[in-house]
């Protein structure tokens, strides 16, 4: 009986493992070694940024490095510190060294094109049709995060959102220090404050839905550890304030269609994925799903989610079909 009881178990186990490894297409990236996180995909070509050796590498869908680019320096289209970002631009992309403040544009081939400098520090940057969505936050004295529309020069701005001046001396949510986001061409969604909210918004600012996950997923609660590695850079007012407190689990937010919204919270399930739901904007309504793969950053092209992976085998990507998720 008992001998029954264990096979019918390790059957199940088996079968939930397989929910979470089913049309998973795993991308090693060779030649990569430290990836800023954040990549794109273009067509069938994956371009990210190695902090390295300061390179823009594409890989094929195989993972094979198809060529590079030196950008090391501090000249035209040029980055000379770590944590510069890439997203997409048009047929090109643009990358974003956050710490000078610096814009570089580049064309599918890797030809620099035109720089320039934002007069906020800002984290995220997405083009749309009225110019391009940014998203910053700030450590310095109180946290805050802004977002704004810039436009399409990269030079006159509108302010969104802001929560300064909110008490987040008490409250910090540590885990939007770089500001995740996604856009469609009529509205903004953003996770955060010091509650886990999920906020949709017009290009006016104003504010369409919010939506409480307080019931869906349970507040992080950093080990010293974690906080030693998280905080040793901040100021130490803000590592004081971030001390055996708990913070909504980072969430990230993908429009997987116009009204359909993707979230993957950093809520970790027994079986070590995120724990993940559907929100259609439409109906308001909000379905637990699969649980995803646990992985940095996630990103949706052509109806497949491209995840980059996290552990000791990083970096690498999981690619997989949104009809397997859904």
């Amino acid at each position: 009986m008992r001998k029954k009881t264990l096979f019918i178990l390790l059957g199940l186990l088996m079968v939930i493992s397989l929910s979470f490894t089913k049309g998973i297409n795993k991308i090693e990236l060779n030649d990569l070694y430290i990836s800023s996180g954040r990549f794109i995909v273009s067509g069938n070509s994956i371009i990210t940024i190695d902090n390295k050796d300061f390179n823009i590498k594409v890989f094929g869908q195989d993972g094979k490095l198809i060529k590079k680019k030196d950008i090391k320096g501090n000249g035209p289209g040029e980055v000379s510190t770590l944590g510069t970002f890439i997203f997409p631009d048009g047929k090109g992309f643009i990358l974003l060294e956050s710490q000078k403040r610096k814009w570089i544009k580049y064309n599918k081939d890797l030809i620099f094109l035109k720089e320039g400098k934002l007069d906020s520090p800002v984290t995220f940057l997405k083009k749309c049709k009225y110019g391009y969505i940014a998203g910053m936050a700030s450590f310095m004295t109180k946290y805050y995060r802004k977002i704004f529309l810039y436009s399409e020069k990269l030079i006159n701005k509108k302010l969104l959102f802001t929560d300064y001046g909110e008490n987040f001396e008490k409250k910090l949510n540590t885990n939007e220090l770089y500001i995740l986001l996604d856009s469609t061409d009529e509205k903004i969604a953003f996770f955060g404050g010091n509650k886990p909210i999920v906020n949709i918004i017009d290009y006016s600012g104003k504010v369409l839905k919010k939506l409480n996950l307080k019931k869906y997923i349970k507040p992080s609660e950093y080990s010293k550890e974690e906080l030693s590695g998280i905080s040793k850079n901040l100021p130490s007012e803000v590592r004081k304030m971030m001390e055996f407190k708990k913070y909504p689990p980072i969430t990230q937010l993908l429009f997987i269609s116009k009204d359909k919204i993707l979230i993957v919270s950093g809520e970790k399930k027994k079986l070590k994925g995120w724990k993940s739901f559907t929100y259609d904007t439409g109906n308001n309504k909000l379905k637990e799903i699969k649980p995803l793969p646990l992985g940095d950053i996630f990103i949706y092209k052509n109806s497949n989610l491209y995840i980059m992976g996290e552990g000791e085998n990083a970096p690498y990507l999981m690619k997989i079909n949104i009809k397997e998720v859904l």
